[in-house]
């Protein structure tokens, strides 16, 4: 999860040099607070978070940070995978886009993207992509080897390809996507946008090449 720009394009979103809100470290020990498992034996959050291979976890209540811990050579800089974070992540960008009149939420999402027109996403519009009820077929059951979420694994190369029919390799198709869209600004450069206006101050262009 610490090496996904070693695998994938990735882009760093600047937060700028504006003020930010401090969260006072009053660190309590919630690592060793006895807990009960599910089969009964008797643990402790730090040993849960060391057991599940986590690389990084917090606890803040009410604006207080009581817990903070950095594990598998994670520091508070490492880039890492977003998982469900980048859900809020767009949701933010969208918004600002159906602000600005860009996007129209009650549209369907193939008068943007005609390619989704054939596929499980006909018919649905921006808004049920973001109350997540598209009703596309997905499974998420991770103890199934042929869950969508187990075949999306092997399409974009995470996983070795054990299921027959697998499609091709879906990060090439997303490129394939992004090159035939035109004078279209990126995920990256809208929410760079917001964190200039919320600061007051212009960040730097994530779709501007360095020279070379």
């Amino acid at each position: 999860m610490q090496h996904i720009a070693d695998l994938f394009s990735t882009a760093a979103i600047p937060r700028g040099n504006g003020p930010v809100q401090p969260f006072p470290v009053r660190l309590s020990p919630i690592t060793d607070i006895p807990v009960l498992l599910h089969d009964g034996t008797r643990s402790s959050p730090g040993a849960v978070m060391s057991a599940t291979h986590t690389d990084e976890w917090m606890v803040v209540h009410r604006g207080v940070v009581l817990a903070e811990e950095y594990l598998q050579g994670m520091t508070p800089d490492t880039r890492h995978l977003l998982m469900s974070v980048s859900k809020s992540l767009i949701a933010t960008v969208v918004g600002a886009l159906a602000a600005d009149g860009t996007l129209e939420l009650d549209r369907p999402v193939s008068d943007y993207v005609p390619e989704l027109a054939k596929s499980g996403y006909s018919g649905a519009h921006i808004r049920h992509l973001l109350d997540m009820r598209s009703g596309i077929a997905f499974s998420e059951d991770y103890l199934d080897p042929a869950a969508e979420v187990r075949l999306l694994e092997q399409a974009i190369g995470w996983a070795p390809r054990r299921n027959p029919g697998v499609p091709g390799t879906m990060y090439d198709f997303l490129l394939t996507l992004t090159n035939r869209r035109t004078a279209a600004r990126s995920c990256t450069a809208v929410a760079r946008a917001m964190c200039s206006a919320g600061c007051a101050r212009q960040q730097p262009d994530p779709d501007a090449r360095a020279p070379v």
